[in-house]
């Protein structure tokens, strides 16, 4: 019974729904977080893959991506790249880390 009452005050309607919205934008950010990592992942899989020699020169700049459409982009421009030398795909690597350090 009292906790009736205690749910129905504003007072704890109120902090309830503080609670709730700040558990709604941390669960957003460890949702980004989640996408950022996963996209850094098939970058380092397919830099593995069909350019093995710049493989610890692509995690050393991604690391510092965590900007998931950067990443989202620079995975497509490493895509259309796979057929071309490994000089291509490390200039947009370097596009990709220098113009999100510019922002």
């Amino acid at each position: 019974m009292l906790d009736e009452i205690l749910e129905e005050s504003w007072t704890y309607q109120e902090i309830f729904q503080k609670g709730y919205l700040k558990g709604l934008e941390l669960a957003r950010q460890l949702e980004g977080h989640h996408w950022v990592e996963q996209e850094r992942e098939t970058i380092i899989k397919l830099v593995q893959i069909r350019f093995p020699e710049i493989v610890l020169f692509t995690q050393s700049h991604i690391e510092s991506l965590n900007d998931r459409i950067a990443l989202h982009a620079l995975l497509n421009k490493l895509l259309e790249v796979t057929y071309k030398a490994s000089d291509e795909a490390k200039q947009a690597i370097i596009d990709a880390s220098t113009a999100e350090t510019a922002e």
